[in-house]
């Protein structure tokens, strides 16, 4: 019985290895970094299982390609362009990054509302400055957008300082144990006036491309922050600058933007109430988060041997334009 063609694109260490070469009975597993000397036209062409962040025109050459396996939680590069074709199984990494993102974009909202990348800017410049009152958790309102792993344990730590969080997302109906209130996108405009705080862990899907325009931007309350670290294309960003440069908003923390990387003379470096991250929020091999990224991948293994269901597979509706 032949063995099920395996192209494995992740720098993997060898202990690592060993959890996917216990499937050898039945895979035949090549290990490759993504390098484009290294990987053959045949690797690609013979593989009927990848796992890794293949670029696209990698797939264009996947003849037989029957499961995808990525190690992001956003796949949406995959999904334009009929780069997969409907038959192919779609799996992300959503459950690996929760909680390590969360705790990064808490950490960029406490920054901002302590406004201590101000006085980290004052100290290397050597001032002692007071730089005036500063916002409290306590108390707050906070509305995320997009309660899947990442945004539901943000709501998580939001509720253990205090904060009544209103929470929006495509299906309304879906309960989060961490939000006061849930709405759908459709609510939004009813309630983004009442937050202190805006969250937003959304993928970029036609329905969320600037889904934070400039209307909706002119209706967040004033002193209010904005921290995105889902999808550049969901803010509108030249209007958020517009606000923020105004002093209208207290500030925003984008770990996202469009386009990435934001030109060297783009004016949003040098917005002072701007916290500015290189898409680093996720940290996919951060060993927190790449364990649970290897379990998932082993899971997935074992279920397609089995010919059980696998885990995580994309909903790839939510990706397609609605008339």
């Amino acid at each position: 019985m032949s063995k099920t063609k395996t192209l494995v694109l992740i720098p993997m260490s060898n202990t690592d290895k060993q959890i996917i070469t216990q499937f050898s009975d039945h895979l035949d597993i090549i290990f490759k970094d993504m390098n484009e000397v290294t990987i053959t036209r045949e690797d690609i062409d013979e593989a009927e299982i990848i796992i890794g962040y293949p670029p696209r025109k990698y797939l264009k050459m996947a003849s037989k390609l029957r499961w995808l396996q990525t190690i992001t939680a956003g796949v949406e590069t995959y999904l334009t362009d009929n780069i997969l074709s409907d038959d192919i199984i779609l799996t992300n990494a959503s459950g690996s990054y929760g909680e390590s993102q969360s705790e990064f974009m808490f950490s960029m909202l406490i920054s901002l509302m302590k406004k201590l990348h101000i006085y980290r800017d004052n100290q290397q410049d050597s001032r002692w400055l007071d730089e005036g009152d500063v916002m409290m958790l306590r108390g707050s309102t906070a509305i995320v957008i997009g309660l899947g792993d990442i945004g539901s344990e943000f709501a998580r730590l939001l509720k253990a300082f205090g904060v009544y969080v209103i929470g929006v997302r495509r299906d309304s109906t879906k309960n989060c144990v961490y939000a006061d209130e849930i709405y759908s996108f459709t609510d939004l405009d009813r309630h983004i006036h009442r937050a202190d705080i805006l969250g937003m862990v959304i993928p970029a899907t036609p329905e969320t491309v600037h889904l934070m325009d400039a209307n909706r931007i002119a209706m967040m309350k004033e002193g209010s922050i904005l921290v995105n670290t889902g999808r550049g294309t969901t803010v509108d960003n030249e209007a958020l600058c517009d606000e923020l440069e105004s002093g209208r908003l207290a500030g925003a923390a984008l770990d996202v933007f469009e386009p990435e990387p934001i030109p060297v003379n783009h004016r949003a470096w040098k917005i002072k109430n701007l916290l500015i991250t290189p898409h680093a929020a996720g940290q996919d091999f951060m060993p927190h988060n790449w364990q649970k990224t290897l379990q998932l991948i082993e899971d997935n293994l074992r279920a397609y041997n089995e010919g059980k269901e696998l885990r995580n597979i994309v909903d790839r509706s939510i990706y397609e334009f609605k008339s």
